[in-house]
C-alpha cells in the first residue's frame, strides 16, 4: 500500500516500568495489559498490537509462561508485533553509546532467540532526546527505521514528520515523529485519526491507553471500524511500523535529510537525580574495565569463569537506564531500587575484575627488594596517572625510595605511618606510567632516595608546578588565576570553580526551561585555605565552604606532571528549588563549545542553554594571539551549559520528586526534595595550547572515571615482564572501547570508535604481535572478532550483534 493512501493505525501500550511507582508493580501491569490485548485479538481479528522491551518479556517468560506462549502464538501469526528491539526504552541522552549499542545487541538477542525475529524498527518514542551516533548504533545492529516523538513539533522544528536521519559517520534511517501522541484515552478516537490523516506528510496514529499500560479499547476499536468506511479518510489499518517504513523507503530519495541530534525536551532531566547518574557511570566503566581485563587474561591463556554475571550485571544496570528512571522523573522509592541494581551489578562486575587482576599479577615477575606493587591500566591507552594507595610497610619518608621494573626511582611521597594493631601502613602517591591495556610493576624498597623530584610549591593560597602557577582567593575558595607559564597565557578571566547557586522553581523535568542563570547566591569560604600536600607528584590546597545550610570540603589539586587542575569535592546539599554549578570564566574569544555524547561528541552554540554531555565539554579558541582551550572533565554529571567563554558544570539540582506541572505545592504537604545531603565527585580543568583534539583530552577523561587499580602483591618469579602491554591500539584518534569474550564462539570481540572525523587505519598489537590494519571512517563505529591460528591473529567485521559482515 501506498503510505499516501493508507493511515497505518499502531495499537500499543506505553508502559513506564517504573516512573510514579516501583518495578513490581511495573511488573504487574505488563501482565495485565498484555491479557487485555490477547483477549482483544480474540474479540477482533483485524487488531495487531505493538509492544518493545525486552525486560518486560523476560518477567513474563519467568512469573507467566502461559501468558509468554499465547504472545508467541500471535508472534507467529503476526498480530502481536515486537518493535524496539532494545532491552528497555532507554534515556538517549544519559547512557554512555556502549549502553546504548547494549540495549540493541541484548534485547535484539533474547528476540531472536525466544521468538525468531529479527526486529528492525526502532522504537523510544517516550525517551526525552536522542543523541546524533544513534543512527549508527541502530544501523549496526540490523535496524533501518526508528520511531519517536520527543523532542514535539513544539520543541524542534523538522522538514517532515518522516526523514532520513543521518549519523556523523554517514549511517541512515527513516526515522518518524508521528503526529499527536503514543497514547490516547479509552473513549472513541475519531477526532484523533482525523488530525493524523490531515497530516500534510506522511505519518502514522498511534493509539491506546498508556503509561501505566493499558492499552487499545474496545471504544478505540468500535472508532476504527467505524471510520474505515469513511470516503474523506485513507485506507484506515491496524499494523507495526515496517509497512509505513517500508512504503516510506520505497521514496527514499524524496526523504529529506536530518544529519543532527533530535533535542532538546525537558532539559532539568540531564541533573535530575545526580546520585543515580553518577552510580550509572561507576557501573558502566567497571563492567566495561571487566570485559576487558578478563579478555586480556584469556589472551594470556588464563581462564576466568565468569557465568551469566556479567550479561546479569548489564541487563540490571539496563533496566535503570529506562528513561524515566535515569531522567530523574520517578517517585523517591523507585531510586532505593536503582540504588540496590546498581550496587549488585557493580559487585558482579568488580569481583570478576579483580579476580582476573590477581590472577594476571601472579604471573608477572616480582621478584627482588621490597614491596612490590603491579599496577594495572584497564583502558587501551597509555595511561600516566598519580596513584595514591595505602601500603602496610615499615620505613617513612627519606628512608624509602619507589622504583620501577628497572629500579630507576619515580616521584613518590611516602606519608606518615598510621598505626594499627598489628602493624602500620604508609599511604603512598606516585607517578605511575602504565602501558596501554596492561600492568607495570613498582616497588618500595628501604633505599634513601638518590633522584631529587622537583615538589609542586604550595602556600595556603597558591600552587606552582612546573607548568602553572594558580591563585586561590582565601575569602571565596575560588581560583582567583590559572597562569600557563610555558604558553604565557592567563586563562582565567573572572573567577573560577565559583560555586554558584542559581534559582530553580521549575517542576523535576524543566519543561520549556531552556537555561538555569538566575544566580542567588554563591559558596564562600568558612576559613583560610590550608596546605594538605607538597609533593612532587601532586600538590593540595582544602577549602571549606558554605551557603546557607549547606556546605562543600574541596581538595584543589595541582599535579606536577599531567596537565590538569582537580577539584575532589564532598558537598552536603540542604537547598531546595535551586541548582549548584561550577562557573569556569575563560579569558578566550572565537571559541567553539564541544561537548561529548554517546559514542562521540558534539559542537553545539554557546548559547548559556542547559545541554547534556558526557565525560567532558571544551572550549577552545585563542587566548591574545595563539589558539588555546580548556576541558573540564567530570566523573559523572551529565548536565552543563557554555556561554560565550565561560563554561559551567551543573553538580546538582534540587526540585521535588516527580512533579509535573501544572501540579502546585499545597500548604501542610511533605514534598520529597531530590540531591538533598552528602554527595563526592571530581571534576577537573585540562587548559591546553591549541583545540582539544592533540591534547588527550579524551585519555584524560578516560583515567578520571577508569582509574588504574592497584595489587600489592608478594615478590615471586613469573612468565610475565614487570611491564607489559596486552592490548594497544594506533592511532590515538581511535578509541578502542570494547575487548570482551563472545557471545558465542572463539576468540576476543572489539569494539572501537574514531573520534576525530578523521579516516583512519586502526593498528592494533595484541602480546607484541601487529593486527591490521583494520579501517575505520571517520566518526565510525566498528566491530570486529579477533582469533588467531597459526599465520596469527585475524579479525573479522562484524555488526553489534558480533555476526560477520562481508568485505
Amino acid at each position: 500500500m501506498d503510505a499516501k493512501d493508507t493511515l497505518y493505525l499502531i495499537g500499543n501500550a506505553h508502559i513506564d516500568p517504573v516512573w510514579l511507582w516501583q518495578w513490581p508493580e511495573g511488573r504487574e501491569e505488563v501482565f495485565a495489559t498484555c491479557r487485555t490485548a490477547l483477549d482483544l485479538m480474540e474479540e477482533d481479528s483485524s487488531f495487531v498490537f505493538c509492544r518493545s522491551s525486552a525486560a518486560t518479556y523476560k518477567w513474563i517468560e519467568e512469573y507467566e509462561p502461559e501468558l509468554f506462549e499465547r504472545i508467541a502464538e500471535r508472534v507467529r501469526e503476526g498480530r502481536w508485533v515486537i518493535v524496539g528491539g532494545w532491552w528497555e526504552q532507554p534515556d538517549c541522552n544519559i547512557p554512555a553509546g556502549e549502553s546504548l549499542a547494549r540495549h540493541a545487541i541484548l534485547g535484539k538477542r533474547y528476540f531472536l532467540d525466544r521468538f525468531g525475529v529479527e526486529v528492525t524498527v526502532g522504537y523510544n518514542v517516550d525517551t526525552f532526546g536522542h543523541a546524533a551516533a544513534l543512527p549508527a548504533i541502530l544501523a549496526g545492529a540490523g535496524q533501518d527505521s526508528y520511531c519517536f516523538f520527543r523532542p514535539g513539533p513544539h520543541e524542534k522544528d523538522l522538514p517532515s514528520s518522516v526523514f532520513r536521519w543521518r549519523a556523523p559517520d554517514g549511517s541512515e534511517v527513516i526515522a518518524c515523529r508521528s503526529t499527536g501522541h503514543y497514547n490516547t484515552g479509552p473513549e472513541e478516537i475519531d477526532d484523533h485519526i482525523r488530525r493524523a490523516a490531515a497530516s500534510p506528510t506522511p505519518t502514522m496514529c498511534f493509539f491506546g491507553v498508556g503509561n501505566h499500560g493499558g492499552g487499545p479499547t474496545r471504544r478505540n476499536l468500535a472508532s476504527i471500524h467505524r471510520l474505515q468506511g469513511d470516503p474523506d479518510l485513507p485506507d484506515l489499518v491496524m499494523a507495526g511500523p515496517e509497512p509505513f517504513f517500508r512504503a516510506m523507503r520505497a521514496q527514499w530519495d524524496e526523504l529529506p535529510v536530518v544529519a543532527e541530534e533530535l533535542q532538546y525536551h525537558a532539559r532539568g532531566c540531564y541533573a535530575a537525580v545526580s546520585e543515580v547518574k553518577r552510580g550509572n557511570r561507576k557501573v558502566e566503566q567497571t563492567l566495561l574495565a571487566s570485559e576487558r581485563l578478563i579478555a586480556a587474561a584469556r589472551l594470556q591463556g588464563v581462564d576466568i569463569a565468569v557465568g551469566s554475571d556479567l550479561t546479569d550485571a548489564w541487563e540490571r544496570l539496563l533496566f535503570n537506564q529506562f528513561h524515566d528512571t535515569m531522567a530523574g522523573t520517578s517517585v523517591r522509592a523507585a531510586y532505593d531500587d536503582t540504588r540496590a541494581d546498581h550496587a549488585e551489578a557493580k559487585v558482579l562486575a568488580g569481583r570478576h575484575f579483580r579476580y582476573a587482576a590477581h590472577r594476571l599479577a601472579g604471573r608477572v615477575d616480582t621478584s627482588g627488594e621490597g614491596q612490590p606493587i603491579v599496577v594495572f591500566n584497564p583502558c587501551v591507552a597509555p595511561r600516566r596517572e598519580v596513584i595514591e594507595m595505602d601500603v602496610a610497610f615499615r620505613g617513612s619518608q627519606g628512608e624509602v625510595s619507589l622504583v620501577d621494573e628497572t629500579g630507576a626511582e619515580v616521584p613518590a611521597t611516602l606519608g606518615d605511618p598510621r598505626v594499627y594493631t598489628s602493624g602500620r601502613t604508609h599511604a603512598v602517591a606516585f607517578l605511575a606510567d602504565v602501558p596501554s591495556l596492561g600492568h607495570r610493576a613498582y616497588r618500595l624498597v628501604n633505599r634513601p632516595p638518590t633522584n631529587t623530584f622537583p615538589a609542586v610549591e604550595v602556600t595556603p593560597t597558591t600552587l606552582e608546578s612546573k607548568r602553572f602557577h594558580i591563585t586561590v582567593d582565601p575569602d571565596t575558595g575560588a581560583v582567583r588565576s590559572i597562569y600557563d607559564k610555558t604558553h604565557q597565557v592567563e586563562l582565567c578571566a573572572a573567577p573560577a570553580n565559583a560555586l554558584l547557586v542559581i534559582d530553580d522553581p521549575s517542576d523535576t523535568w524543566s519543561h520549556d526551561v531552556p537555561a538555569f542563570r538566575q544566580e542567588v547566591g554563591a559558596f564562600r569560604a568558612v576559613e583560610p585555605p590550608q596546605v594538605v600536600l607538597a609533593g612532587p607528584t601532586h600538590g593540595a590546597l582544602k577549602v571549606r565552604l558554605a551557603y546557607q545550610d549547606s556546605t562543600i570540603e574541596q581538595l584543589i589539586v595541582l599535579y606536577q606532571d599531567i596537565p590538569q587542575i582537580a577539584f575532589h569535592t564532598h558537598i552536603d546539599w540542604r537547598q531546595r528549588h535551586q541548582v549548584l554549578k561550577a562557573a569556569f570564566p575563560l579569558a578566550l574569544r572565537d571559541v567553539q563549545a564541544t561537548f561529548e555524547t554517546a559514542y562521540g561528541h558534539t559542537v553545539r552554540p554557546a548559547t548559556g542553554d542547559e545541554q547534556p554531555h558526557h565525560r567532558w565539554m571544551d572550549l577552545s579558541g585563542r587566548a591574545g594571539d595563539q589558539p588555546y582551550g580548556a576541558a573540564l572533565l567530570n566523573d559523572g554529571c551529565y548536565s552543563c551549559d557554555a556561554l560565550g567563554s565561560e563554561m559551567r558544570l551543573t553538580v546538582l539540582r534540587s526540585p521535588i520528586y516527580a512533579f509535573h506541572d501544572p501540579q502546585t505545592t499545597q500548604p501542610g504537604e511533605a514534598y520529597d526534595y531530590t540531591d538533598q545531603g552528602p554527595h563526592d565527585l571530581t571534576y577537573a580543568l585540562v587548559p591546553h595550547a591549541g583545540g582539544w583534539r592533540g591534547s588527550d583530552v579524551m585519555g584524560l577523561a578516560e583515567a578520571l572515571n577508569a582509574p588504574c587499580h592497584c595489587i600489592v602483591e608478594p615478590p615471586h618469579h613469573g612468565p610475565a615482564a614487570g611491564r607489559l602491554s596486552y592490548v594497544s591500539a594506533e592511532p590515538a584518534n581511535v578509541r578502542v572501547e570494547v575487548l570482551k569474550d563472545p557471545y558465542e564462539g572463539e576468540g576476543v570481540v572489539m569494539r572501537a570508535y574514531e573520534t576525530e572525523g578523521q579516516p583512519a587505519e586502526l593498528r592494533l598489537t595484541i602480546l607484541g604481535e601487529p593486527v591490521g590494519p583494520l579501517s575505520l571512517g571517520a566518526y565510525a563505529i566498528g566491530t570486529w572478532r579477533l582469533t588467531r591460528d597459526e599465520g596469527g591473529w585475524r579479525a573479522q567485521t562484524c555488526d553489534l550483534l558480533e555476526r560477520p559482515l562481508a568485505t
